[in-house]
């Protein structure tokens, strides 16, 4: 499954297992897509109604607050109800993995790779008075845009740190009930227009990606309390970054891991695994992405098997 990664064909990349995830007679259009731009979307507060977006919209189905622009000449950053936070400009794609979290007032929630904050700014909406948030972002050069981007939430629920997952598991055994793990990834589905990297296809790269993401799930595992909910989320294609990641945390935390099937997701449903979710960009308005969600039914040791090679904590992201 070769695909050109620019118009003049002279580059080629590869998506491994690609044929088991799309039909043949798919694959130009989602190459056509993946090189072109996506329609854009702002996330509605959740304190604010839609007369608070002044330009049209159409609503995103995955995401009861998401909202696709309807001009594409319309600049939702140069709104003021932009500079008052009405709204918060994400991809389509990264509203999935809120639907996942199934968020109710009273979680214990961690963001656990949480920088730019558009996940994290939507969690802390959706937490009353006896929720709260740990923003997690392990880079420090990161840290900045977390805490400007929380801080124009206008809530008080949350914190942010910077702490390695490793480390943070250990002082946060089984504390929270809801953990977001959207981790650093290849970030295949960014590629396009001005911020091409062919680097986001090749194999080395993407095992690279997903050793990595094991070791940050590892952490997560221990983190989550017994009962409570692990939504991994990517913006990325490989089967290696995703699905695999759910069949690895199965065999290294046997007995413990129960999917969440949510049927008003079925139109996205992954065809290699229940409980995981695909967006694509030639079908979904968006640059695509993947999320999954798992429920840990079981305690599970501290220790686990031992602690995965430490990987440099580099990422592509946008949202």
């Amino acid at each position: 499954n070769l695909l050109p990664t620019s118009s003049s064909d002279t580059n080629l990349c590869m998506i491994h297992g690609l044929e088991n995830l799309l039909p043949t007679n798919e694959l130009t259009e989602f190459q056509a897509a993946l090189l072109g731009f996506s329609d854009r979307c702002v996330r509605l507060r959740l304190d604010r109604n839609e007369s608070a977006i002044p330009f049209a919209t159409a609503p995103v189905p995955w995401c009861d607050c998401g909202y696709w622009l309807v001009d594409s000449e319309v600049r939702p950053g140069g709104e003021l109800s932009f500079a008052v936070a009405d709204y918060y400009i994400q991809d389509a794609a990264s509203l999935l993995p809120l639907r996942l979290l199934d968020l109710q007032p009273e979680d214990q929630v961690c963001d656990l790779c949480a920088s730019p904050g558009g996940k994290s700014t939507a969690i802390a909406e959706r937490l009353g008075p006896d929720g709260v948030l740990i923003a997690n972002e392990a880079i420090q050069s990161r840290l900045d845009v977390l805490r400007h981007n929380l801080a124009r939430s206008g809530r008080a629920n949350y914190a942010t740190i910077r702490s390695d997952p490793e480390r943070l598991a250990l002082r946060c055994n089984e504390l929270f009930n809801k953990i977001l793990v959207d981790v650093p990834c290849s970030g295949q589905s960014l590629v396009g227009p001005g911020r091409h990297d062919d680097s986001a296809f090749r194999p080395k790269h993407v095992e690279h990606c997903a050793l990595r993401a094991r070791r940050i799930l590892a952490s997560a595992a221990r983190m989550l309390a017994p009962g409570g909910l692990l939504v991994l989320s990517t913006c990325t294609f490989s089967i290696e970054e995703n699905e695999s990641q759910l069949d690895w945390l199965e065999r290294e935390f046997p007995g413990v891991w129960e999917p969440i099937v949510v049927r008003e997701l079925s139109r996205w449903q992954s065809p290699l695994r229940d409980g995981c979710y695909r967006l694509w960009p030639h079908r979904d308005r968006c640059r695509g992405g993947f999320a999954a969600a798992v429920r840990k039914t079981a305690e599970i040791s501290i220790e686990g098997r031992g602690a995965l090679e430490e990987e440099h904590p580099s990422s592509h992201r946008s949202r």
